[in-house]
């Protein structure tokens, strides 16, 4: 939340504008209302590139550079700018905001600090400065900012979001949750608020899902709602009121590909792979270069028995990325439903390759020897893992080998 300082310059530009220059304002204050700030600035940047005293166009271009996303150039025009007047708090706020945009919180903070320095108390230098301290992970510094804004504005939303925010991050659940709270005493249709309260506390979980429900009958129905709901019903394992919301945020936006993601997993963790294998194809139609849907659908087919389709995907997948081993664990298994046993072998093998410490594809390679009744083969992998420290493998020596 970034408030860029508008410098008030229409009240000095009487004394500011030489009679030579003046033209060449008005050029680039009519080309500013006519929506052509790229060429204004082109205008502004001629007149103090002309004559450097002229620091009414430095100003004004160094906000439509802010306004045009020009970051860099902006850092450099405002700080020609503070040096040129090093009391003009206005302009250490722009630079402070400039640099925040540009990843230089550390140098935002300074510039912040200054403007604080020379102007007293400004909240929304403040509530920026506390916004650098979070990137930089300064939480009791933001917090500190913070609540000096609430000490005169007691009741400012996008405070208390910062503070409770800050607290969750250094794990005071309990703090996030009484500034939730006061969030919600002054607008308790807050629905981010709501959400992250009941996910701190389960005691607000049944209480939040009704009053999400009773949101979205009213005016405030809409896919952030339904998302929060869907989340806080599987927090309370109701998956298929979970399942419902996300059909609902589908239907209106079904080419989405996180909830599309999302409604997979619950269908996968409610044993409907079926219904997850139509969603991984839905991802697929939207992007056939994603390897992870391709993955997910490739382990859905050989759950389903449709294994040959499955090994066909993993092979895609290890086709474009020889390394990946789950990809590797994915066919192998494939292979050995298809009673490929030596293919599958190869497939672990290969892993063993990648990861010579592997000692699940190994564990594995005596599975498939098994099933080959090759015992002793088996018994040999299995109690050299177990030696190594591989748990599955202890049952399986006491039961199978002697």
């Amino acid at each position: 939340m970034k408030h860029l300082f508008l410098f008030a310059f229409l009240v000095f530009f009487a004394n500011a504008f030489s009679q030579e220059h003046d033209e060449a304002y008005k050029r680039a204050f009519q080309l500013v209302n006519q929506g052509d700030f790229v060429e204004a600035g082109h205008v502004f940047e001629s007149i103090y590139t002309k004559d450097p005293s002229q620091l009414a166009a430095i100003k004004e271009h160094s906000n439509i550079c802010f306004d045009l996303k020009e970051f860099e150039k902006a850092v450099i025009l405002y700080q020609m700018i503070t040096e040129a007047e090093p009391n003009f708090y206005p302009a250490f706020y722009n630079l402070g905001n400039t640099l925040n945009e540009i990843g230089e919180d550390s140098l935002a903070v300074i510039s912040y600090t200054r403007a604080l320095d020379i102007a007293g108390f400004k909240s929304d230098v403040l509530f920026n400065r506390a916004y650098s301290y979070q990137i930089l992970n300064k939480h009791s510094l933001a917090i500190n900012d913070y609540y000096q804004i609430l000490a005169v504005f007691p009741d400012n939303i996008d405070v208390h979001y910062g503070i409770a925010t800050s607290f969750e991050i250094i794990g005071d659940t309990r703090g996030a949750i009484e500034h939730y709270t006061a969030i919600l005493k002054n607008d308790s249709t807050q629905v981010d608020a709501l959400y992250y309260r009941a996910l701190l506390d389960s005691s607000y979980l049944y209480s939040t899902t009704q009053k999400f429900t009773a949101l979205l009958q009213s005016k405030f129905s809409n896919s952030d709602i339904h998302f929060y709901r869907a989340a806080l019903y599987y927090e309370m394992h109701e998956i298929d009121k979970a399942i419902n919301d996300l059909n609902t945020i589908l239907h209106y936006d079904p080419d989405n590909i996180e909830h599309l993601y999302i409604r997979a997993s619950l269908h996968e963790e409610n044993q409907d792979t079926l219904s997850a294998l139509a969603d991984f194809n839905k991802l697929l139609d939207l992007d056939p270069t994603d390897n992870n849907a391709l993955f997910y659908r490739a382990q859905a087919n050989v759950a389903l028995g449709n294994v040959i389709e499955g090994f066909r995907d993993f092979t895609s997948i290890i086709i474009a990325k020889p390394d990946d081993t789950d990809a590797y664990f994915g066919r192998a298994d494939a292979l050995v439903r298809m009673k490929r046993y030596n293919d599958a072998i190869s497939d672990y093998e290969k892993i063993i390759s990648l990861k010579p410490n592997n000692l699940e594809a190994q564990y594995e390679i005596g599975v498939v020897y098994s099933q080959m009744k090759k015992m002793k083969k088996a018994c040999k992998i299995w109690k050299k893992v177990s030696a190594e420290g591989f748990e599955p493998a202890n049952d399986v020596v006491v039961t199978w080998c002697d």
